[in-house]
């Protein structure tokens, strides 16, 4: 006969600091500006060359990807951020195993 373990002991319960929130919001935003980055070359066009101001698309397509990536990050699209704060969040048992 096996005998009942007991449930671990919850030490507390966090709520997100609004230092974890920006945390999370911005590794999701730097996340997905890796994953678009493609689109930023190919939403702008390829140049020639330099004297056709290729290193200024390459900017402006930076920078639109960034933005896109900064709102998707803002709305939690991939729902990554929300798993980040409840994994940097949780509770962790009495002898301090996650």
């Amino acid at each position: 006969m096996k005998t009942p373990t007991a449930a671990p002991v919850v030490t507390s319960v966090a709520t997100p600091s609004p230092r974890t929130l920006k945390a999370a919001r911005d590794f999701q935003s730097t996340m997905l500006a890796e994953l678009l980055k493609p689109l930023g070359s190919a939403m702008v066009g390829q140049g020639q060359g330099p004297e056709d101001g290729s290193t200024s698309r390459e900017f402006y397509g930076f920078m639109m990807v960034e933005a896109i990536a900064r709102d998707l990050a803002a709305r939690d699209s991939l729902r990554l951020q929300s798993m980040l704060i409840e994994r940097m969040t949780r509770p962790t048992p009495a002898g301090g195993e996650a």
